[in-house]
């Protein structure tokens, strides 16, 4: 069964569109795992403190 979201039918009944959304949930989360198992998001988390204590340290420059 195809997890996109996107195309569901208005005419499918509430089971079949709960078992589409927690399918494209779990492609999600499977995607996450190997984004974190690569440690990009780890930069990403790191890099991301960074900009906000350089936005922080912006702040109180004002």
């Amino acid at each position: 069964m195809d997890s996109d979201v996107r195309e569901i039918d208005p005419n499918w009944d509430v089971e079949t569109i709960v078992d589409r959304i927690c399918t494209a949930i779990q492609n999600s989360l499977s995607w996450l795992k190997e984004f974190w198992m690569a440690q990009d998001i780890r930069v990403w988390i790191t890099e991301s403190k960074r900009l906000a204590e350089l936005n922080a340290n912006l702040r109180k420059a004002d």
